[in-house]
């Protein structure tokens, strides 16, 4: 049985895109875009923020989310690189 701390770690915004990445494939080159534009993440986060309204989606937030927060990065580079 799962602990409570790995459910809340599996439905973190860092979770939910790994997943979407890993299904479609794109894992390490997502995790090596993620390094290389790195100076660039608080742009791209106030850029998902500002087409979240416009297009509705959800992981659009989470995208916006993940690239504010450098533990989220991190996570997430975490757990792209384990594939």
């Amino acid at each position: 049985m799962r602990t409570l701390r790995e459910v809340r770690a599996e439905t973190t915004p860092s979770a939910r895109i790994a997943t979407r990445v890993r299904r479609l494939g794109l894992a390490p080159w997502a995790a090596a875009l993620l390094e290389a534009l790195e100076p660039l993440a608080l742009v791209g986060a106030q850029v998902g923020y500002l087409l979240e309204p416009i297009f509705g989606r959800e992981s659009l937030r989470d995208w916006a989310s993940v690239l504010e927060d450098p533990e989220q990065r991190a996570d997430l580079t975490d757990r792209l690189h384990l594939d």
